[in-house]
C-alpha cells in the first residue's frame, strides 16, 4: 500500500515561501532574494487585499489546505503561496512596504488572525507538481497564460519521449487538455524567450493569440506540424510582429491583418 501523504497543522512562521513558484517573474528566481520582497510582489500583482479580507472575515477554510514539503526544520509551500501571503500579512502588517491604507482598512474590518493552518505534507515537489498541472491549467484555480506556458515548459525534462509530438500529447493528458493547445502554448514560450522581455512591459498572451491565426504563423515561418516548429523561423518578421505588439500594448490598436505594416518598426533586437 501507497503511503498517504500526512496532514498536519503547521504554524505559518515556520513556512517559506517558494521561490520557484511559477507565478513569480523570472528575475526572482534567478537570484537570492528576501522572503519580505516575495511578499510585497504578490501584494502588488496576486490579489492579496482580497484574500486577506476574505481570510481574515471567515477565518482560514480547511478544504484550501497548504501543498507543502519539509526542508529541515521549515516547511517550503509549493501550492498556496498567495494563502500563506496573506496569512502573514494579516499577522504581521509591518512586511508591507506597499498598500499599506488598504491593509490598514481590512485589519479594521477582520477579526481571523491565524497562525497554525492545516498543510499536507509531501515527500517532495515532483509529487506536488504533476496535481498543479491540472487544478491550474484546466482546472478550478486557472493561472494566466504566461504561468501555464512556464509550468508545461518546466515539465518537459521530466518527460519520458524527448520527441516534441510525443511531448505535448503527453503534457495533454496530465493537464486534461488537448495537444494541439499545449503546443501552441509551449512554442509561444519558445519565442517569448527569444525576445528576453520583462515580463511587466510585454503581454505574453498576445503571442499566443497570434499562433491561433495561420497569416501570423505564415510571416514568421512556423510550422507548428514539425517536431522543431521554429526551425525556419523567420527572425527579421519575428523582430516586426513583436514591436507591433510593443505599440498594441502601449495603446496602438494593431490588428493581425496589418502584421505586413511595417511603417512603424524601428531598430529592434532579439537578446
Amino acid at each position: 500500500m501507497k503511503n498517504r501523504n500526512q496532514i498536519e497543522y503547521i504554524n505559518i512562521n515556520r513556512m517559506i515561501l517558494d521561490r520557484q513558484n511559477i507565478r513569480l517573474p523570472a528575475s526572482f528566481q534567478e537570484k537570492d532574494i528576501l522572503e519580505e520582497e516575495i511578499i510585497n510582489w504578490m501584494l502588488e500583482n496576486a490579489s492579496i487585499i482580497k484574500l486577506m479580507l476574505s481570510i481574515g472575515q471567515t477565518g482560514f477554510f480547511i478544504g484550501d489546505m497548504l501543498f507543502v514539503i519539509k526542508k529541515d526544520e521549515k516547511y517550503i509551500v509549493v501550492d498556496g503561496n498567495r494563502r500563506l501571503t496573506a496569512l502573514r500579512l494579516l499577522k504581521n502588517p509591518f512586511l508591507a512596504k506597499i498598500h499599506t491604507t488598504k491593509i490598514q482598512k481590512v485589519l479594521e474590518e477582520t477579526t481571523y488572525r491565524e497562525e497554525e493552518i492545516p498543510c499536507i505534507v509531501f515527500n517532495n515537489k515532483e509529487e506536488i507538481i504533476q496535481h498543479l498541472g491540472y487544478k491550474h491549467i484546466t482546472g478550478i484555480i486557472p493561472w494566466n497564460m504566461l504561468n501555464k506556458a512556464k509550468y508545461l515548459n518546466s515539465r518537459i525534462p521530466y518527460l519520458k519521449s524527448k520527441i516534441f509530438s510525443k511531448q505535448t500529447r503527453e503534457l495533454a493528458k496530465i493537464i486534461g487538455s488537448r495537444s494541439d493547445y499545449v503546443k501552441r502554448i509551449l512554442v509561444g514560450y519558445k519565442l517569448y524567450e527569444m525576445a528576453d522581455f520583462n515580463e511587466s512591459i510585454f503581454c505574453f498572451s498576445y503571442i499566443i493569440d497570434a499562433l491561433k491565426h495561420e497569416t501570423a504563423i505564415q510571416f514568421l515561418n512556423i510550422n507548428l506540424d514539425s517536431e522543431d516548429p521554429l526551425e525556419n523561423l523567420d527572425r527579421n518578421n519575428f523582430k516586426t510582429i513583436i514591436q507591433l505588439f510593443i505599440d498594441k500594448n502601449s495603446g496602438a490598436l494593431i490588428e493581425l491583418d496589418n502584421l505586413l505594416d511595417t511603417s512603424k518598426i524601428s531598430n529592434f533586437s532579439i537578446a
